[in-house]
């Protein structure tokens, strides 16, 4: 059996260094292996696309709060407005003489 080395390998390139008696020996663990080695890879395929519709579904969700902060920023400049202006006409509805003079 030859030595290797590597987390990654794929499990071909592990039985490719094996000799014929091991993978006689070992013919059951390298099929569930490479039973097991599919599933990872949809699994991580899977979870590639999952990521990336997250990424998108959270980019959406920023630009909404964006969108809301800026609305909120507007609707608050325009009560200042509206408010400045109530007051302003409410003290133009008071009678003169109710006003103190010096």
């Amino acid at each position: 059996m030859k030595k290797w080395v590597g987390i990654l390998e794929r499990i071909d390139d592990i039985v490719a260094t094996l000799t014929p008696e091991e993978r006689e020996i070992h013919r059951d663990l390298i099929e569930e292996c490479r039973q097991r080695e599919t599933t990872v890879l949809e699994i991580g395929k899977t979870l590639r696309e999952n990521i990336e519709k997250l990424t998108e579904i959270s980019l959406r969700i920023l630009l909404d709060f964006d969108k809301f902060y800026k609305l909120t920023l507007e609707l608050n400049e325009t009560c200042k407005n509206v408010k400045g202006s109530l007051l302003k006409d409410s003290i133009a509805l008071i009678p003169e003489e109710n006003f103190y003079h010096a």
